[in-house]
């Protein structure tokens, strides 16, 4: 067996290796969301969104730009996701909503104001 053939083998099986992890990890994650849509269709207190999903939307963001979950290091997708399983709502793209929201002619929400270090203009 030559030299490089078996450092090869082993790059070769390492990047199997993380092919393997990351398709888990993908289960995982969809698992861990069902169950929790599940958990809150079963729970007879749940809340459910009454007002436009629009206004959801500019709350998650707000909460997101904020910082006020995971100590700032939830990301959008997170709170959204966990927004829509939690209020049984379906947002679908967050990011053109969140679009639409800024370019509106007045300013958004006061909540915006507090933002620890995030910049709104980013998302434009």
């Amino acid at each position: 067996m030559a030299p490089g053939e078996q450092l090869f083998g082993r790059f070769m099986a390492l990047e199997r290796l993380q092919t393997y992890l990351i398709d888990e990890l993908k289960s995982l994650e969809n698992t861990y969301h069902k169950e929790s849509r599940e958990l809150v269709k079963d729970n007879p207190k749940t809340l459910s969104w009454t007002g436009e999903t629009i206004n959801l939307v500019e709350f998650g963001y707000g909460i997101w730009l904020t910082g006020q979950i995971k100590y700032g290091n939830a990301s959008i997708t997170e709170i959204i996701q966990w927004l829509e399983a939690h209020f049984n709502v379906k947002i679908g793209k967050a990011h053109r909503r969140w679009q639409s929201i800024m370019s509106r002619k007045r300013v958004p929400g006061k909540i915006y104001s507090s933002g620890k270090g995030r910049d709104i203009k980013k998302n434009r």
